[in-house]
């Protein structure tokens, strides 16, 4: 039986001594064919990552080329906030940064597309390429950073899913939204 969800957040994956181009044309068909296989309206939501290693859709750019590959609606996007950070995607979450940052993911996906973020702050700093998460306000994006980002009317109807510690989360979102 179906379990009904609204879809699938996943990262694309690492080249692993392929071409960029292989990668994408396999990403592209691998998708496509879950695409045909799964029935309903389930999305699929590729998630930033935060460029380590041989990683694919660190940039808006990169995803952007399998977004419109796919030219599905049922292909959307989710960004993870550390992955874009410690991508170097985005630096200091300024409201001017954020404002940039979002301009190039509407240029390449389209904003309507993003569908969620994955929220955390960053253990390591913008352009470290690591993926080390940390709770928010406690990392080099800092709360201000999230408060700023919280002010961005682009980012208003979108999920916003914690990726925190539990026990640190209690009067984090009165502190985010106190901007």
């Amino acid at each position: 039986p179906a379990l009904g969800a609204q879809g699938l957040i996943f990262h694309i994956g690492t080249a692993k001594n392929q071409s960029h181009d292989d990668v994408l044309d396999k990403v592209v068909r691998a998708m496509k064919q879950v695409l045909e296989n799964v029935p309903g309206h389930a999305q699929l939501i590729m998630e930033n990552a935060a460029g380590s290693g041989q990683k694919i859709g660190t940039t808006a750019a990169e995803m952007g080329e399998i977004f419109h590959a796919l030219k599905s609606p049922r292909v959307k996007v989710c960004i993870d906030t550390a992955h874009a950070f410690e991508s170097g995607t985005i630096g200091e979450f300024t409201p001017a940064n954020i404002k940039n940052f979002l301009d190039e993911w509407d240029s390449c996906v389209g904003v309507e597309n993003i569908v969620a973020l994955h929220t955390n702050d960053s253990k390591t700093p913008a352009g470290s390429h690591n993926d080390r998460h940390e709770n928010i306000g406690e990392g080099y994006i800092g709360l201000k950073g999230f408060q700023n980002l919280a002010a961005e009317p682009r980012l208003h109807d979108k999920a916003w899913l914690l990726k925190s510690q539990a026990s640190t989360t209690k009067g984090l979102t009165k502190r985010i939204w106190r901007y």
